[in-house]
């Protein structure tokens, strides 16, 4: 039996049903400092600094689950990855956090943030390599040699997305507990 459209049957509501909307990506898509510091002004003491601040303009836009997001990933993914073979080591991933700061701050505020949240990267990056190593149980994938890979010391392309969120996670670590030392050098 076919329902007929915009016809009321006995004990159906009347109101058409609610449309969905589309899945938005707020987390990142305006900032993750508005998520994750959502009632803190941004002169006020005890709140993210401005290092902080200049650091996840960077790369906060590499965690975006939209469109966009992705094809900015594509290309910072290869642009990473010097090796051209489909993964990125941890010396890649140090270089490529560098080369955008330097790219998108000037050449000594980029390499200075880059010395003070240099402690994030690498836990970023191990938390990146283990949620891969969790998620190859099912099997092994190639690289373009051929080569059977399952983890290990590299992150791939589909990992970059959390690479990228954790470095911005790790980040707002290292300047908290620089701001609770009082250190902000």
């Amino acid at each position: 039996r076919t329902k007929r459209v915009g016809v009321v049957g006995p004990g159906e509501d009347s109101a058409p049903a609610p449309r969905r909307k589309k899945r938005e990506s707020t987390l990142l898509k305006d900032s993750i400092i508005s998520h994750f510091f959502p009632t803190v002004n941004a002169d006020s003491d005890g709140g993210p600094s401005k290092k902080l601040r200049s650091f996840l303009s960077c790369f906060v836009v590499y965690g975006s689950e939209d469109v966009e997001g992705g094809k900015l990933r594509n290309r910072e993914f290869e642009v990473a990855d010097q090796s051209n073979n489909g993964f990125i080591s941890i010396a890649e991933f140090d270089r490529w956090i560098r080369s955008i700061l330097v790219t998108k701050l000037d050449r000594g505020e980029g390499d200075k943030l880059w010395r003070f949240f240099h402690p994030s990267f690498t836990y970023a990056f191990n938390r990146a390599r283990t949620k891969a190593v969790e998620q190859a149980v099912t099997g092994a994938q190639r690289d373009q040699t051929g080569e059977e890979y399952i983890g290990g010391d590299y992150v791939m392309k589909k990992d970059f997305r959390l690479l990228n969120l954790s470095l911005c996670i790790y980040a707002a670590m290292v300047d908290a507990f620089a701001l609770i030392d009082g250190h902000d050098d």
